[in-house]
């Protein structure tokens, strides 16, 4: 998995392209790209949420299923999907927009940036600190730079990737680094990623559903 998610830009980053499944919907901005068109038309390729389809060198389409249905879980969901696919195909970069799903009401669309970022984040995280020089583990990958065209989707990102990158660099975030009562009064997210728990302190808002990831 990737060393670390980091919000920011980059000069050939590939665009993650958010499809909705009500006739294959995607953003205006893309919706002329001749290979964003050519990937929709994939054999198979449904849109339903978390569904990945590679469209040309440049471009990747996330599906998110119906768009009346689409919430920070579903979202999250997606995210966690996406994660494991972007390692797998060894990409270093993305902007994201998934515009084609988003609620007019753009504090709704700050918190999808939020679900999106925690779904990267607990499904790209892994327990190495444990490893012995016989571990049979891949070594992890570089770091994977986040942009997104839409400020209020960037802004909800920046939190979760922050808060889960500074419990991998050494221990609990949020707190002074004391012992348990240090964090009294802070949200814990405790997540079952295979043989392991992770925990996270979610410092400042509310602890999110991650059913389904």
């Amino acid at each position: 998995m990737f060393s670390s998610l980091t919000l920011g830009s980059s000069r050939s980053p590939i665009t993650v392209v958010g499809v909705t499944s009500d006739g294959k919907t995607v953003p205006a901005g893309h919706a002329k790209v001749q290979t964003v068109l050519d990937a929709l038309e994939t054999p198979g390729f449904a849109a339903d949420n978390g569904e990945i389809v590679a469209a040309g060198a440049k471009h990747v389409l996330l599906g998110l299923g119906d768009p009346a249905l689409l919430t920070a879980a579903t979202v999250r969901v997606a995210a966690a999907k996406l994660v494991r696919a972007l390692d797998r195909r060894k990409d270093k970069a993305i902007s994201v927009d998934l515009s084609a799903g988003f609620p007019k009401n753009r504090t709704d669309v700050e918190a999808l940036g939020r679900a999106f970022a925690e779904g990267l984040a607990m499904a790209n995280w892994r327990v190495d600190h444990f490893d012995g020089a016989a571990s049979r583990k891949a070594e992890r990958g570089g770091a994977l730079v986040i942009d997104s065209p839409d400020a209020d989707f960037a802004d909800g990102a920046l939190v979760p990737i922050d808060v889960v990158e500074a419990d991998a660099e050494g221990g609990l975030s949020g707190g002074s680094g004391g012992g348990e009562d240090d964090f009294a009064g802070e949200f814990f997210l405790a997540v079952d990623v295979g043989s392991h728990v992770m925990t996270v302190v979610m410092e400042g808002y509310p602890v999110p559903d991650v059913t389904g990831v």
